[in-house]
């Protein structure tokens, strides 16, 4: 009976044990939602365009949060003080923003939309504005204003945007491609003279 007893005990325990402990090979969940605070963006290639959305220093934790939906895909869930990029095709973008609701975590039909004209080289900045009656609306901010006001917020990175059509934003400076297709400066160049 004893030994009964301390085999169930450490069945027990092993079972705990197993039932709490992850697998080794499965990455740590933190649940972070914010990453870094917004840095001045450096300039992108001819061929892509960025968009920053944001939700300035008034939005409050009261608003709840906010999808954002480019040309029908979700992209991401805004909180209060927080913003998300992307870098596409220069072209006519749609861009939706949705209330999500607190109690079902469901969002409202289209909340706010606009299409907007991406240019190539170009970033522009969408400010998701709190309106009167728990609503929202999108502003084309220019970018001192929006660099002013995208001071104290943070990136948000919990979720994973499916915007088929986003590219990876590439920096002109750093891009091989785009360093072979700048003509060499005039300095550089072989003079006829020699």
């Amino acid at each position: 009976l004893i030994v009964r007893s301390i085999v169930l005990i450490m069945l027990g325990m092993a079972w705990q044990g197993f039932s709490v402990a992850a697998p080794k090979n499965e990455p740590e969940i933190t649940g972070q939602a914010l990453g870094e605070v917004f840095k001045a963006p450096v300039a992108v290639l001819a061929s892509q365009a960025r968009l920053i959305v944001y939700r300035p220093q008034g939005a409050t934790a009261d608003t709840g949060l906010v999808r954002v939906y480019i040309n029908g895909s979700y992209h991401t869930s805004l909180m209060p003080t927080s913003y998300s990029l992307l870098c596409l095709a220069p072209g006519p973008v749609k861009v939706d923003v949705r209330q999500v609701r607190r109690n079902t975590g469901k969002s409202d039909q289209a909340g706010a939309n606009t299409e907007i004209q991406l240019d190539g080289g170009k970033t522009v900045y969408l400010s998701v504005r709190n309106l009167e009656g728990a609503r929202y609306g999108l502003e084309s901010v220019d970018s001192a204003m929006a660099t002013e006001e995208l001071k104290t917020t943070r990136e948000q990175i919990h979720a994973l945007s499916r915007v088929v059509a986003a590219q990876e934003c590439k920096d002109p400076a750093v891009d091989p491609a785009a360093k072979a297709k700048t003509p060499p400066s005039p300095a550089a160049a072989p003079s006829a003279d020699r």
